[in-house]
């Protein structure tokens, strides 16, 4: 991140990452969980959904999951959520 990057995010009070097309992960209860600049779904089961992100493949899993809301930026899914976590790379 540049310079001029850093003070602006620090000037405007924005966490790192805002403007590098870093996930932004939120999860709501056990029910819902929201995904921002995701690179594309990989999978997609009642049991688990797998994203492409520029850190790697983000892997939700649980039961009844739904995509109910998906653009070229934002995934939402809803269901039981068990795990959210970033596989392996190994």
């Amino acid at each position: 991140m540049s310079k001029a990057t850093g003070a602006l995010l620090t000037k405007l009070d924005l966490p790192e990452g805002t403007l590098d097309n870093v996930p932004c992960i939120r999860i709501f209860g056990r029910n819902t969980a929201e995904i921002e600049n995701h690179r594309g779904v990989l999978e997609f089961s009642d049991s688990k959904v797998r994203l492409h992100t520029a850190l790697g493949i983000l892997s939700i899993a649980g039961t009844e999951l739904r995509i109910c809301c998906a653009d070229k930026q934002t995934v939402v899914c809803t269901g039981e959520i068990a795990a959210v976590e970033y596989e392996s790379s190994c």
